[in-house]
């Protein structure tokens, strides 16, 4: 099985409107039944612009006559230049159609404000075509055309349209590219007027997450995973998995801060700029010593909140998407391998310092923790020794994998400056809700050394930070003996106020307590 792209069946002459409206395009194509596209209906007027003036348009076809083509992403070049030989003339240019949709971008926009002849022009000099000889469009203002055609060849940064990508979230549009040809009475199979059918870009993406507890589900302090890569491609064999030279490959990424959110929370990933109504399909490679958790956990859940990655491949299936949607639901739970291990878990704000994740507690993001592994002996003695490091997210995580078992390791934190010192350690409670900094005064929070076995995940390494406290207030005459601050009662000034701590230990009438006066 291969794939086939989907079609349009439309007819001609070109009745007025379409759905974008108040502005007039070239053509405007009456869509029929026959065709399959998902995006396009049947009943509906859509606005069309020509891709190439040297081909047949489609006036003068004789009555009864109809018109199928084949849909293809204006982005997705490889395919184009293979599939549509109408355009063969013109595929040296075919890269200048991020410009072409950056003007559709600024004619709908009205951020652009030109006659459709002149921006018909302008698109036919993007894509090699002589834009004077304008025949049935009259011809329009050549030196408008000319600099239209000048500013869309600029980079992005430069103000202009090479390199353009059209934003879902900004709602943007994206040109479909459809490839004619006559059906009906006299067919005779030529080709007909490559055209450009704007309509608002789509975006897909989402999460890739350490599945500490094997569930299948994004839960509650499981961490985000930065750097996997992601790889967007269309599935032309139909096996569920992409194939180097066989399938179609449309992009890659690599998970990281979300960009759509403030602050930092790691493990996301987006492709932006997609053609409604193509199918699509994203596959998630594994990091060295992790595996894919159990997907589709979700029986009573929400999609959203669960992995959609085949436990084998790392592929989701394919999705077709809607003009303007976001589709935010395709994740992947990571499991350390049974030969691997991992160790880490949370950095909070003790609110009410008694060493314990008990009190609401917040995760604190932006916390540098260092990992210091034995090396090549397995021992951390100073001979060999490696370390790595990397920084909490916004809830407070973080995570080592790709652990060797057997190896030892020790965590360290590094002692934000709002915060003037670590919590008390190993107070009585489990130990995946205690501070395991053992020395709480110093700038630089050591933990004990542990060892890993075998698909061990040791998610109770936490750090507790505590912010400098006051107290006071104000001393007074009671005049008239109520126990209240009444008007006109005056303070008491030069009078000795001692303050008693805990000291170390943090309890009153214990050894090492301290005083202090203001």
């Amino acid at each position: 099985m291969s794939y086939t792209p989907p079609t349009i069946r439309f007819t001609l002459p070109r009745p007025p409107g379409g759905p974008l409206g108040e502005r007039e395009s070239f053509d405007d194509l009456h869509l029929i039944n026959g065709g399959t596209s998902t995006v396009f209906l049947p009943n509906t007027i859509v606005d069309a612009w020509c891709l190439d003036r040297n081909i047949n348009s489609f006036f003068g076809a004789p009555p009864g006559h109809f018109f199928q083509a084949n849909l293809y992403s204006s982005y997705e070049l490889g395919s184009l230049g293979v599939a549509m030989t109408g355009l063969a003339g013109n595929g040296a240019f075919l890269h200048n159609l991020d410009s072409v949709n950056w003007l559709i971008n600024g004619y709908y926009q009205n951020t652009i404000v030109t006659l459709w002849q002149n921006l018909q022009g302008a698109i036919w000099g993007l894509l090699g075509d002589d834009p004077t000889a304008n025949g049935n469009i009259n011809a329009g203002n050549q030196a408008i055309i000319t600099a239209l055609t000048a500013q869309a060849r600029l980079p992005v940064a430069s103000g202009g349209g090479d390199g353009f990508v059209p934003d879902q979230a900004a709602n943007q549009y994206i040109g479909v590219v459809a490839d004619p040809r006559f059906f009906g009475p006299g067919y005779n199979g030529n080709e007909a007027q490559p055209v450009l059918i704007p309509t608002r870009a789509a975006r897909l993406g989402d999460f890739v997450w350490l599945d500490l507890n094997a569930n299948g589900l994004q839960d509650a302090l499981e961490p985000g995973v930065n750097g996997v890569t992601v790889t967007l491609f269309r599935d032309l064999n139909a096996n569920g998995s992409y194939d180097v030279g066989t399938d179609t490959f449309l992009g890659t990424t690599a998970t990281g801060d979300d960009p759509n959110t403030a602050g930092v929370q790691q493990g996301y990933y987006q492709f932006n700029g997609l053609t409604p109504g193509l199918p699509y399909q994203v596959q998630f490679t594994a990091p060295a010593g992790f595996g894919f958790t159990t997907p589709n956990a979700n029986t009573n859940f929400s999609d959203t909140i669960d992995s959609d990655a085949n436990i084998v491949t790392g592929a989701v299936p394919p999705v077709t998407l809607a003009p303007g949607e976001f589709n935010g639901s395709l994740d992947a739970g990571l499991r350390l391998l049974p030969t691997r291990a991992g160790l880490g878990n949370y950095v909070w704000e003790d609110l009410n310092a008694d060493g314990i994740q008990n009190d609401g507690a917040t995760g604190i993001q932006n916390v540098k923790v260092t990992l210091t592994g034995g090396g090549a002996d397995g021992l951390i003695n100073g001979v060999g020794d490696t370390t790595t490091f990397v920084f909490t997210d916004a809830s407070g995580l973080y995570f080592f994998g790709n652990l060797n078992p057997g190896e030892e390791y020790q965590v360290s934190f590094e002692r934000p400056a709002a915060y003037v010192s670590f919590t008390r350690p190993d107070v009585l409670g489990t130990d995946a809700t205690d501070s395991d900094v053992t020395n709480p005064a110093g700038l630089t929070g050591i933990t004990p050394i542990v060892t890993l076995t075998p698909g061990q995940y040791n998610d109770t390494i936490d750090a507790g930070l505590l912010r400098l406290a006051s107290l006071g207030d104000r001393l007074f005459t009671d005049t008239n003996g109520n126990g209240l601050q009444d008007g006109g009662e005056a303070g008491v000034v030069g009078q000795a106020i001692t303050l008693i701590g805990g000291g170390a230990d943090g309890l009153i009438s214990t050894p090492g307590d301290n005083t202090s006066t203001p």
